[in-house]
């Protein structure tokens, strides 16, 4: 075989610190574009990202060789150095953690769906258990 294709897709879900409600709607924005562009620029795409006040959901398209732990990591933090930055009310922290799921590329329509819809699915308690933190 010469040429390898490897497409790998990973949900990525993590919380606040304490999951407090510190992502508010109108630092929101902010928080995704910066953890949106932190993974892109270390070449992983980003399909959707969503969540409430309390946790993110990311799904990536990634290479084999990515370094998901180092990825999250630096997203983490600049997103939230960047969100405390233009906050005067309580700051965000990130919990330690996080989890990450490979999904097949079948259930990439789905799980963005998920992603996308994170407020209605909270609201409605139609979260799935399985595309969630405990």
């Amino acid at each position: 075989m010469d040429d390898s294709h490897i497409e790998l897709f990973v949900h990525i879900v993590w919380t606040t610190a304490d999951r407090l409600p510190t992502i508010t709607d109108d630092i929101k924005p902010l928080v995704y574009s910066t953890v949106a562009h932190e993974i892109t620029k270390r070449g992983v795409c980003v399909l959707a990202i969503g969540g409430i006040e309390d946790h993110v959901h990311v799904l990536v398209r990634a290479y084999s060789s990515v370094d998901l732990p180092d990825l999250l990591m630096r997203a983490k933090g600049v997103a939230g150095r960047v969100a405390n930055a233009s906050l005067n009310g309580p700051k965000i922290r990130w919990q330690r953690g996080y989890g990450a799921f490979s999904i097949s590329r079948w259930d990439v329509p789905h799980v963005t769906r998920y992603i996308t819809n994170q407020r209605k699915h909270h609201a409605e308690k139609t979260t799935k258990r399985i595309l969630e933190l405990g």
